[in-house]
Parts: structure tokens; sequence; C-alpha cells
């Protein structure tokens, strides 16, 4: 439905830089592929964001678009740019956010995680024009990834199904070392490894990540007569 608002005039005469970049779609899948890789993993109930480090979301019907087309044709926005007039200190008030805004960041880049689509692209743009950066109150969960061990965990994968050694498994492996934490947040760290499977002997070996590219530099030298050879330096591989 048409909307007018002071934001929505100003937005559409004066665009930020920002205003016609696509909404990045965050990628479920993928990252459920990554989190066994995750060195460290932070929660915060009531935390702080730089609201332009939002460069996407989890909701499929917002990806894509860009944030004026959001801020101007979003489903709730109806509802969400009247309340920014009749109350613009919610966005710039410290305690928590109800209803819940919650953020998930990867890679440096924070997304949409459950909820706050439209009032991330309003804070976004009210941000803007008043020379604001951080949006507090706000639910936060954050993953540091070991991107060079799920490298060497996806060449280990490609690797031996190239040496046709279907039977020999291979899976991240972590162990929580320590956590900090008080009422309203946590940080775990883990330790890494793979672990590799062997489906016909049910064998298992936790490997660190320098015996387990070790590991690998031998596979990739593998020929049908040093297979006895790799076998006596790495058992998991007899049937």
């Amino acid at each position: 439905r048409s909307v007018q608002s002071k934001l929505l005039n100003k937005a559409r005469s004066e665009p930020p830089e920002f205003a016609n970049d696509r909404i990045k779609a965050f990628d479920k899948e993928g990252f459920e592929g990554l989190k066994g890789f995750a060195l460290e993993e932070y929660w915060c109930s009531e935390g702080s964001i730089n609201i332009f480090e939002v460069l996407g979301t989890k909701h499929p019907d917002y990806q894509g678009m860009t944030w004026l087309e959001l801020l101007e044709k979003g489903k709730r926005m109806h509802l969400n740019l009247p309340l920014l007039e009749s109350n613009p200190n919610y966005y710039l008030e410290t305690k928590k956010k109800e209803p819940t805004m919650s953020y998930i960041k990867l890679d440096g880049n924070f997304y949409v995680d459950s909820d706050g689509n439209h009032r991330s692209c309003i804070a976004k743009f009210f941000f803007y024009y008043g020379m604001q950066t951080h949006l507090h109150g706000v639910e936060v969960r954050e993953y540091k990834i070991d991107r060079a061990l799920f490298r060497l965990f996806a060449d280990l994968k490609k690797t031996l199904e190239q040496k046709g050694l279907f039977h020999i498994q291979v899976k991240p492996h972590r162990t929580l070392k320590s956590r900090k934490d008080t009422a309203c947040w946590k940080r775990d760290y883990f330790e890494l490894g793979l672990e590799v499977c062997n489906a016909r002997s049910t064998q298992r070996v936790l490997m660190k990540p320098a015996l387990a590219e070790h590991f690998l530099n031998n596979l990739e030298r593998l020929r049908w007569f040093n297979r006895f050879r790799i076998k006596q330096h790495f058992p998991i591989l007899k049937a």
C-alpha cells in the first residue's frame, strides 16, 4: 500500500549511496556446512551493531531488493514508518528492542536473522541523515570461521573421491576449549580438527590440521603401487 513519510520523501530526493545496493542473501545451506569450522561463537541478547554493516537478510522476500525499494515497498512499512515519526527515540535508545531485532555476523558482515528487516532498513536511512551509526539493544550471533581448515576439508573430500576411497569419510570435529560469559552474553572458543572414518572397519582417527594436511599430501601422490606404503603410515585406509 502507498505510504508517505518524511524519511521516505528524503530518501527519494536525496538517496544515500547505499540506497540502490541490493540486499544480499544469507546462504543458509552454506552456513550449515561452515558452522562445524567455527573457531569462536558469540551471542549477546542486548548488543550494538553498526547498522551500515548490515548487508543482507535471511528473509527470501527481501533478498535482491534494494534498500530503497524495501523502504518504499516493504510489507509492513506502512506500519513502521509512522511509528518512526511518532517515536524516533525507539531507534536511538539503548534498552533491548521490543519486538526483538536479531542479527547474524559472518565474515565481517551482518545479516538480519529472524526479525527486524523493516526496522533495519529504516535505521539505515534514519541514521544516515541523523549522522548516527550504532543500533543498540539487539540480539547478535557471530561466528569466526577457520576458512583454511574448511578448504582443507573440501580438498580432502574431493581427493578421497578421486582416488576411489569412497569408504573413507571425513567431517569436522570441534572441542570446546573455554567460555566467557555473564547473564546476557557468551563467547565460546573451540579447538578444531578433522575426523576421518573408515566405514568398512569402523576405524576413527581425529586429525589436527597439520596432520590432516600431511594426510592430504600423501593421498594426492597416491598410486596403485604405493598404496601399501601409505597404509603403513595411515592405517585408517586399511579395509
